[in-house]
């Protein structure tokens, strides 16, 4: 797991963690760009029910963190507190991994989407193996491993 802190304009404290499959326990601490978050909500249209979170996290770096990319969406999860609320919860965006090794630091650009962008893309098997047509928490859904 990797972990980095920062303070905005107010000296409030956000903590980003980024979490690939398999590595949970063990924290590396990571340095932040100077423009180290960017929240966004992502629409087609001002009509549209459900408007989901989109993510940019800038890394300062000297080393390759190759397991931060991944061809699966579920094999990366990006976590968001603020003053130990979260507030952004979901996983990095697959995609090929690039580091231009232009100076000391690079910076590495990840993006993310949130867990209610990617519910598009899930595969829906029935809850413990029993159809179940009553109506189920959107949180059990979300909570589901496939």
């Amino acid at each position: 797991m990797y972990r980095g802190t920062f303070k905005d304009i107010n000296n409030s404290e956000y903590t980003v963690e980024i979490i690939p499959k398999g590595t949970e326990g063990h924290v590396e601490e990571i340095t932040l760009s100077a423009n180290p978050v960017t929240i966004s909500r992502k629409s087609e249209t001002l009509f549209t029910e459900l408007k989901p979170l989109g993510c940019t996290i800038e890394i300062m770096t000297d080393k390759i963190l190759p397991d931060l990319y991944s061809d699966n969406l579920k094999d990366v999860e990006v976590n968001i507190y603020y003053q130990s609320v979260k507030i952004f919860s979901g996983y990095v965006t697959p995609y090929i991994y690039n580091q231009p090794y232009a100076s000391v630091l690079d910076t590495l650009q990840i993006e993310a989407v949130s867990k209610l962008s990617i519910l598009k893309d899930v595969d829906y098997k029935p809850i413990n193996g029993i159809i179940n047509k009553q109506i189920v928490d959107f949180r059990e859904i979300l909570e589901i491993k496939y």
